[in-house]
C-alpha cells in the first residue's frame, strides 16, 4: 500500500500572501512582491522517502528548488527589512518548515541576513534587510519530517511583510 503525504499542496502551497507596512494614514512607502515558480512546491512522500524500510523515519532534510521563491522590494526610502511567519490550515507539530534566502538578487541597495535556514513559526519574525531596491531574491524551503505524522494532506501559508525601518 502506498501511503502519500501531501505537505504544501499547490492550492496552500506556500501560498505566499505578502503585507506591506507603512506609517499610519499614509500611503504605502515599500512595495514587495513575492513569486513562487510553477504556481508553488508540492511534496509526496511515500515508503521511497524512508530512510531504512518500515518503522524508520523520512530522508530529512527535504528542500526545494533553491529559486523556488522570487522576492522583489521596491521603493523604500530608507533601510528596510522582510520578517515570515506561517499561518496552518492542515498541519503537524512533527512537521518543521524553514526558509533561507539563497541569492542577493540586484538592484542599487544592499542586503543582509537570511543565508542560512531558520524554521517559519506561526508567529512573524525578521527574516532579512536591506536598502534601496533589491529584485531576483531567491528564497528556499525545506521541510524536516517525522513518520510518525501519519497519512494526511498537510498545508500552511507564508506571509511576507516588508517594513521600512
Amino acid at each position: 500500500m502506498k501511503r502519500v503525504f501531501s505537505f504544501i499542496r499547490h492550492s496552500l502551497i506556500v501560498l505566499l500572501v505578502f503585507c506591506v507596512v507603512s506609517s499610519a494614514f499614509s500611503a504605502p512607502k515599500i512595495s514587495i512582491k513575492v513569486q513562487i515558480a510553477g504556481g508553488g512546491w508540492t511534496v509526496d512522500l511515500d515508503e521511497t522517502n524512508l530512510s531504512g524500510g518500515a518503522g524508520s523515519d523520512f530522508v530529512s532534510p527535504i528542500e526545494s528548488a533553491s529559486d523556488l521563491i522570487d522576492v522583489d522590494v521596491t521603493k523604500p526610502a530608507n533601510g528596510w527589512q522582510v520578517s515570515i511567519m506561517r499561518t496552518d490550515s492542515v498541519w503537524n507539530s512533527n512537521i518543521r518548515i524553514y526558509a533561507r534566502r539563497t541569492t542577493d538578487g540586484s538592484g542599487t541597495g544592499t542586503i543582509a541576513d537570511g543565508t542560512t535556514y531558520q524554521e517559519i513559526t506561526t508567529s512573524d519574525w525578521y527574516f532579512f534587510s536591506g536598502t534601496l531596491d533589491r529584485s531576483g531574491l531567491k528564497i528556499q524551503l525545506s521541510l524536516d519530517v517525522d513518520a510518525s505524522i501519519g497519512v494526511d494532506n498537510f498545508s500552511t501559508t507564508l506571509y511576507y511583510t516588508a517594513t521600512e525601518i
